[in-house]
C-alpha cells in the first residue's frame, strides 16, 4: 500500500479552502469528490489521505455500483488527485483504476444529441398542449443549442448579457466556463428565432435576471419531460450541446470549428460527440459517392 502525503496547506475537511487556482464550479466539484471519498474511507476503515490504487479502485466500483457514469468518477479521481501529492504512482495502481473506471455502469456516458428536427418536433408538441413551461423549457434549449452552452453558462446568463442586433439576432459573451478558467469570455451567437423564444417567454423585466430562472437539477427534469413528451428517450442538460455539433458536423462545419464553437480543448471530445456524422462525411463516403456518381 503507497502511502501519499497530504498537501501541507490542506484542511482535512475541505482541501480546496485556499485553492483560488480552481475556478469556482471546479472547486465545488472538488469539495464534492472529497467528501465522497473521505466518507467511503470512514465506512471502510481507510485513512483518506493514503489514496493506493487499490482503494480507489474500490471507491470509484462503489459509486459506479450507485449509478455514477464514466465522466462523473473520472471528475472524482480528479478532485482527490488535486487534493494529495498524486496518487497511484504505480503502474499497478494506475492499472487498477483505469479496470474499474472501464467496468463503470456499462452503456452509460453517452447521451443523445437534441437535434435541429428534434427541437423543432418538441416545439409543435409546446403548441398543441398549449404549454407556457414546455415553450420556455424549448427557449431555453435553443439558446443551449445556439451558444454550444455547458449547463453552467447557461444558468449564469442574463438579460443584460444579449447584445441585440438590428436583425434580432443577439450576440453574448461567455464571460467565464469550464475552459476558460481565467474568464477572459468567448463570443457566442444567438438566432433571430432563438432570440424571439427567449422573448416570448420572458418572465421578468429586469435586466440583471437570469435568463433560465432555475437551478441545475430543475432544468434538467424539465428538459427530460420536454424531450418526453415529443417521444425522446435519454437526453439530459449536455443534450443541447451535442445535438449542436452534431448538425454542424452533418452541415460539413470542421471539427476545428466545432471545437471553437463550443469552447473544447480537446478534439478527441468534439469528434467523439458528432463521431457517426463525421464518419458519414469522411473519406470512405466520399469514395462511395464518387464511384456511384461515375456509374462505376
Amino acid at each position: 500500500m503507497r502511502r501519499v502525503q497530504q498537501r501541507r496547506d490542506a484542511d482535512t475537511d475541505d482541501p480546496f479552502a485556499c485553492r483560488d487556482d480552481l475556478a469556482a464550479t471546479t472547486r465545488r466539484r472538488y469539495r464534492a469528490a472529497w467528501r465522497s471519498w473521505a466518507a467511503w474511507c470512514r465506512s471502510a476503515g481507510v485513512d483518506p489521505t493514503v489514496a493506493d490504487g487499490d482503494s480507489i479502485a474500490r471507491w470509484l466500483a462503489a459509486r459506479a455500483a450507485a449509478g455514477d457514469a464514466p465522466a462523473t468518477l473520472a471528475v472524482l479521481r480528479a478532485g482527490v488527485a488535486a487534493a494529495v501529492d498524486g496518487i497511484a504512482t504505480t503502474t499497478s495502481d494506475r492499472r487498477r483504476i483505469r479496470g474499474a473506471m472501464r467496468r463503470a455502469a456499462p452503456g452509460r456516458g453517452k447521451r443523445r444529441g437534441l437535434r435541429r428536427v428534434q427541437v423543432e418536433r418538441m416545439s409543435a408538441v409546446a403548441e398543441q398542449l398549449d404549454d407556457d413551461r414546455m415553450r420556455h423549457t424549448i427557449a431555453v434549449v435553443m439558446m443551449m443549442r445556439d451558444g454550444l452552452l455547458r449547463v453552467s453558462e447557461a444558468l449564469a446568463l442574463r438579460w443584460s448579457d444579449l447584445d441585440r442586433q438590428p436583425d434580432g439576432s443577439a450576440a453574448v459573451r461567455i464571460s467565464r466556463s469550464k475552459t476558460d478558467q481565467d474568464g477572459a469570455g468567448a463570443p457566442a451567437y444567438f438566432s433571430r428565432a432563438t432570440v424571439a423564444a427567449l422573448d416570448s417567454t420572458r418572465r421578468t423585466d429586469r435586466d440583471d435576471d437570469p435568463i433560465v430562472g432555475l437551478n441545475a437539477g430543475h432544468l434538467r427534469r424539465r428538459i427530460v419531460a420536454a424531450a418526453a413528451a415529443a417521444g425522446i428517450g435519454d437526453v439530459s442538460t449536455h443534450s443541447c450541446r451535442i445535438g449542436m455539433a452534431q448538425d454542424m458536423a452533418e452541415d460539413g462545419m470542421s471539427l476545428n470549428e466545432i471545437m471553437e464553437a463550443g469552447r473544447w480543448r480537446s478534439p478527441a471530445v468534439a469528434a467523439a460527440y458528432a463521431a457517426d456524422q463525421f464518419a458519414a462525411l469522411g473519406p470512405v463516403a466520399r469514395w462511395h459517392a464518387l464511384r456511384e456518381d461515375g456509374g462505376q
